[in-house]
């Protein structure tokens, strides 16, 4: 265990604050932990701060939410050392305004078949810059309708073919998206490529230059898959990452902080360019 660099809070869709998993990740004893929230910039001096003086390295990051258009499948990069914020404060903009509309729409919709009140939302929803599915599903539990996040009324009202309360979210292109990383001066490292397919984008990407890593150690990497992707990691000479891609008690299975991580050797490759 040494460096878990997928990681989310409240500020998107995790179910501790950013203060709170640095805390957690000290009480663990591992040593770098990257902040990762779904297409959200925020000030980290003061978490790099806080875990510095807990013994914990503090990657500042994000989860940039993406579509391949070949495909139409969702493509996730993960975005370390932002020299320059604007252009992505800008994209992540855009996605988060989607993602509102798209969460109000889902809120009207559920309240038709399950009275929650908006306020009991807003609890949940409080400390991110957009309404996520999985705070409406938090509500619906404190209220009472469900016991788990990822259970039969999730998939009764967010399954994206036939979920009753479903809408769905515009994303960019990713190729597009991996040009506004490049003007921020920033690392981008495909993510999870077993989860959405991306096996044949990673092979893309990595040959036109358009990322500078490849997650390796996720949970939800196929485990036959991932010496397909460490023979592209090193045919382009791409960084390796892992992390547990946490998000606390909203997740489907048990994966404590550390669960998946990049070893040491790997994380120096990234420190070095960041």
């Amino acid at each position: 265990m040494f460096a878990d660099l997928h990681c989310h809070t409240m500020r998107s869709d995790g179910s501790v604050l950013p203060e709170e998993l640095i805390r957690i990740a000290a009480a663990g004893k591992l040593p770098v932990l990257a902040v990762t929230d779904h297409d959200v910039l925020f000030d980290f001096p003061a978490l790099e701060t806080l875990g510095e003086s807990l013994g914990v390295r503090v990657v500042p990051g994000l989860e940039l939410s993406t579509c391949d258009p070949k495909t139409g499948r969702k493509a996730h990069i993960l975005v370390y050392g932002i020299r320059n914020p604007e252009p992505l404060q800008a994209l992540c903009g855009e996605i988060c305004r989607s993602r509102q509309k798209a969460g109000e729409v889902m809120l009207e919709k559920t309240q038709k078949y399950y009275p929650i009140p908006e306020e009991l939302v807003k609890r949940w929803s409080q400390y991110s810059p957009a309404l996520f599915k999985q705070h409406i599903m938090l509500a619906l539990m404190s209220a009472g309708y469900a016991d788990r996040m990822y259970g039969d009324l999730f998939r009764e009202l967010f399954d994206s073919k036939n979920g009753l309360a479903y809408s769905p979210v515009t994303y960019p292109n990713v190729h597009e998206a991996l040009e506004v990383v490049r003007q921020a001066g920033a690392v981008a490292v495909l993510a999870h490529p077993s989860e959405y397919g991306s096996q044949a984008l990673l092979k893309e990407l990595a040959a036109s230059g358009e990322i500078d890593g490849v997650e390796i150690w996720h949970p939800r990497n196929r485990p036959e898959e991932v010496p397909s992707f460490m023979e592209t990691a090193e045919r382009y000479h791409l960084l390796m990452t892992g992390g547990t891609d946490f998000h606390g008690g909203n997740t489907k299975r048990c994966l404590p902080l550390g669960s998946s991580t990049a070893p040491k050797e790997q994380w120096e490759r990234l420190a070095e360019r960041l």
